[in-house]
């Protein structure tokens, strides 16, 4: 069948863009831990920096955001 076989493929990976050739190597730990960062940011920008909030947009538990932000040095 056809129809279920196509359904059970994975989505093809879009390739990541190519960094400039003096972009410094980033190890993924660190690499993570700026994403997050950014995105911790963001939702305390759009929450008013209130963290319940934020929590709920980032789709997490409080007390794991607060866990998070203090090992990431943002608290």
């Amino acid at each position: 069948d056809l129809d279920s076989a196509a359904s059970n493929q994975p989505a093809p990976v879009e390739r990541a863009q190519a960094l400039p050739a003096d972009a410094p190597f980033q190890a993924l730990g660190d690499a993570v831990d700026e994403c997050q960062r950014v995105k911790v940011r963001q939702a305390l920008d759009l929450s008013a920096d209130n963290w319940a909030s934020a929590a709920r947009l980032l789709q997490i538990d409080p007390s794991n955001l607060h866990k998070l932000a203090r090992r990431l040095g943002m608290k």
